[in-house]
């Protein structure tokens, strides 16, 4: 009898423990048994931050504080939930329970400033034959270790590269892509470079607006011929076509009315021109420079503005 009171007794108390289905039963806190981290080796840039953490498992826990230290502080710190780089080298960034009994180590190697743009103000240049031309660029960021820039020409038969590396040479007329390419970190800026003959050095400014309807050009206007080189240009002749016809409805080749172009803006050629319903009218011009005679030609443009200046293409 004693021992049926006492199956009796235990009973109900088995029942709670092994009942449950659909219940949530409680999760005891325990010790920390492992951290988690999302990395074992980061890679950054001196100055740079890159995200990092460190997780105390199992989810119960009783603390799951992290402690973060590092073994060169000069070298790399974790700051705000990342790994920062102060300077060039490697270390470990380490991820410890408060009460240090379990610590995760993630390696870290902090790389130099490396280039990351190259401005060369614009994408395209164009230089005269037989002329030289040093390259300006700037690199950002400014503090970048290795600043060093090498630049190469997609035709060296075109444009060469001086063995400074900073100054391109103009060999004979053609186009050429000059490539700068930062010597760490592979960054990479293009430049598209048009070699000219002297007809080609020779612009266009317009004094006044020029009369247009419908593709005809009827009126008189003023254009100023600018030279873009460092020498004397001599034009020996001036005209232009009528592009429908093919041709030639005004012309000058009085040495009176032409001659030098200095090499100085301001100092231009002035043409007195009057044309009388000529169709999108083209300008051709004739050069003679060191003894040899060029030709140039590029489209009258009507409706310009007075004081544009038209390179011709």
């Amino acid at each position: 009898m004693n021992r049926k009171l006492f199956l009796l007794a235990i009973l109900p108390v088995m029942l709670v423990g092994c009942s449950g289905d659909g219940e949530e039963k409680e999760i005891l806190p325990v010790e920390a048994q492992d951290i988690k981290m999302s990395s074992d080796f980061i890679q950054v840039e001196k100055g740079k931050n890159v995200a990092i953490s460190a997780t105390v498992m199992p989810g119960n826990a009783i603390c799951k504080d992290v402690i973060w230290t590092s073994s060169d502080y000069t070298i790399a710190d974790f700051i705000d939930g990342g790994v920062v780089g102060f300077s060039k080298g490697k270390c470990s960034i380490f991820a410890s329970t408060k009460d240090g009994k379990i610590k995760k180590e993630c390696k870290v190697e902090v790389t130099p400033v490396k280039i990351s743009a190259i401005d060369l103000g614009g994408n395209k240049m164009k230089i005269f034959e037989g002329k030289s031309l040093k390259i300006d660029y700037e690199i950002y960021p400014s503090d970048a270790e290795n600043k060093n820039v090498i630049i190469s020409s997609s035709d060296p038969n075109i444009v060469t590269v001086d063995p400074d590396g900073k100054t391109l040479h103009a060999k004979k007329v053609g186009k050429a892509i000059i490539t700068l390419k930062a010597e760490e970190g592979g960054c990479v800026a293009c430049c598209d470079v048009d070699v000219v003959d002297v007809a080609s050095m020779i612009n266009f400014i317009y004094n006044s607006s020029i009369p247009e309807l419908y593709g005809y050009v009827t009126g008189s206007f003023v254009l100023t011929a600018e030279n873009e080189i460092d020498e004397n240009v001599e034009m020996t002749r001036f005209e232009i076509i009528d592009s429908k016809t093919q041709a030639v409805v005004f012309y000058i080749d009085d040495a009176s009315k032409l001659g030098v172009i200095k090499p100085h803006w301001g100092d231009g050629l002035y043409l007195d021109i009057t044309l009388n319903h000529v169709y999108k009218p083209i300008m051709v011009w004739y050069l003679k420079y060191h003894n040899k005679e060029y030709k140039g030609s590029g489209w009258l443009m009507p409706g310009v503005g007075s004081g544009d200046v038209v390179i011709p293409e």
